[in-house]
């Protein structure tokens, strides 16, 4: 992705995308796995779930923090050139 709005829109394509594919995995539980076991498969994928939530978070962040840096860099780059040449 060149601009942010083109990964605003990939990242929303994307968050559909998982909408419509979270369900679908339950169903699947619900589906294969006898009554009597049906509950440690559903409370496993739950536990799954929520280790996912935990985990998207700092790596967004870290992510963000990177970008930042990189930009500051690139300024701070940009400036010292022009300065040294001027």
């Amino acid at each position: 992705m060149d601009s942010a709005d083109g990964l605003i829109v990939v990242r929303g394509v994307m968050g559909i995308g998982g909408a419509l594919i979270m369900p679908a995995t339950l169903s699947v539980l619900t589906n294969v796995f006898p009554r009597e076991e049906r509950a440690k498969a559903v409370a496993i994928w739950a536990g799954g779930q929520g280790l996912q939530r935990v985990r998207e978070v700092p790596g967004v962040e870290l992510f963000r923090d990177f970008a930042q840096l990189q930009q500051t860099l690139t300024e701070w780059q940009a400036s010292h050139a022009r300065t040294a040449t001027a």
